[in-house]
Parts: structure tokens; sequence; C-alpha cells
């Protein structure tokens, strides 16, 4: 964001040190809420940030992730189409989307169908603990149960 720039740099050396001493492969670099300040402003500093994460990451993903705008209204990317432009105008092979289907569906999208277009990271099922609100626009068991045959399709 506009205003945290050094914020920003000066962390990405300590996230991924971290990242390395527990063996993640990857790390999810938040894009924030940009409020009132303008795309024509905020979204090269974006990609400039994800680029200079991409030349540190040495071997780490750098993953973005679109966040549904009702649950998360404000934020820099609420869909897969908005998040994978961001990843585009970056062009590093290390920046790569992280896709969550609840997002995806909370946005009025086919979580399988999104899927479609290879996401580095697939997270179809919740994780232990997880509650999502009893709103959920689509099955966890239907989720669950497509990635397998959405992979076959791919072949």
């Amino acid at each position: 964001l506009p205003g945290r720039e050094t914020e920003f740099r000066d962390s990405l050396t300590q996230t991924f040190d971290y990242a390395r001493e527990i063996g993640a492969g990857a790390v999810h670099v938040m894009a924030g809420k940009p409020g009132d300040v303008a795309s024509s402003v905020w979204k090269p500093l974006l990609v400039e940030n994800l680029r200079l994460a991409a030349q540190r990451a040495n071997g780490l993903r750098v993953l973005i992730e679109p966040l549904n705008t009702t649950d998360n209204p404000g934020y820099a990317y609420g869909t897969l189409a908005q998040a994978n432009q961001i990843r585009e105008a970056i062009a590093s092979e290390a920046v790569c989307l992280m896709f969550d289907a609840y997002h995806e569906a909370m946005g009025g999208n086919d979580p399988v169908a999104s899927w479609r277009r290879a996401p580095a990271h697939w997270m179809p099922c919740p994780p232990p603990g997880f509650a999502a609100p009893k709103t959920a626009p689509y099955s966890w068991t239907w989720v669950c149960g497509s990635p397998m045959r959405v992979a076959a399709d791919r072949d």
C-alpha cells in the first residue's frame, strides 16, 4: 500500500527466513485495502513490491490470493481474474495464485471451473477447525470430490 513501502521491503527478509526455517515452500503476500487511493497509484506499487518479493524469494513461491468482496470489501483484488492480471504484470514464475474455493464461490463463480485455470495452490477443503459461514453458496462435499476429476480432465 502507498506509504508502507519501506515496511513491506523490510519485512521480506524476515518473512523468507522464517519460511525457510519451517520448511515452507511458499509465502502468502497480502495486498491490503487501498481505500480511496486511485488504482493508477496502488497497482503499479503492488506490482513493484511483488516483483521485489519474487526476486528475493530464492526458490520459494510468492502466493497472491483474491478475497471475495462480500467478506473483504475494498480488498485490492476480489476475483481470480483480477489477481491473475496482477500476476501476469509481474511476469515471474515465482508469483503464483492461491485459490480458495470459498472466496471464488462467494464471488459468484464455480470453484471447480475456476480451478481449471491452474492456480498454484488449491485449498479445496476446509482445514481442521475451519468454520465457513453457513451461507456458503456450494457444498464442501461437491467441491472436495471435484479436484481429482478436474486433474484428470487437465491431463
